[in-house]
């Protein structure tokens, strides 16, 4: 299971979602720079197809894709993500607890949203209060991510079905 007490420095919400920890002189990675793929932030698509491209499994539910599709997946933990304004916001869920967490760049992860209201353990984000980042208004889906987290590779191309 990936360390939700380890020391993070600058690293991105994508970074922590995935478990990865920038090297020296690494800046944040965005969603396909674990694979090359690419991504637009303002077309949820494209950024649900990159975090594939880079290790992801789609874990929402097809029949209402705000939801995850299956409780638990062993080896993995649960990543969500919602887009808007240009900029997108990932959070993983511990899997032991069931308690979402997020990480912005100039802060310590936590189970806290943006003004500081516990963030919900089911849905992250549709709910109006506690919505963390309220003005990202477009989900883009929940994903699972090995125990390991992602590592860099080789350029790799996977389609979403």
């Amino acid at each position: 299971m990936s360390n939700f007490n380890k020391t993070w420095s600058g690293e991105n919400c994508y970074c922590y979602a995935v478990n990865y920890v920038t090297k020296p002189k690494e800046l944040n990675f965005n969603p396909g720079d674990f694979s090359g793929a690419d991504y637009d932030a303002h077309q949820p698509a494209t950024i649900a197809q990159a975090v594939v491209n880079d290790g992801g499994e789609v874990a929402s539910d097809p029949a209402n894709p705000v939801q995850p599709a299956i409780g638990s997946k062993a080896g993995f933990y649960l990543i969500a993500c919602k887009s808007g304004g240009g900029d997108y916001h990932f959070m993983r869920r511990d899997e032991t607890t069931g308690i979402w967490h997020q990480k912005v760049p100039i802060s310590a992860p936590g189970m806290f949203d943006s003004v500081n209201n516990i963030v919900p353990h089911v849905d992250p984000w549709m709910t109006g209060k506690a919505s963390a980042l309220p003005y990202m208004k477009q989900w883009v889906g929940y994903f699972w991510v090995p125990d390991a987290g992602f590592t860099k590779r080789k350029r790799a191309t996977c389609v979403i079905l």
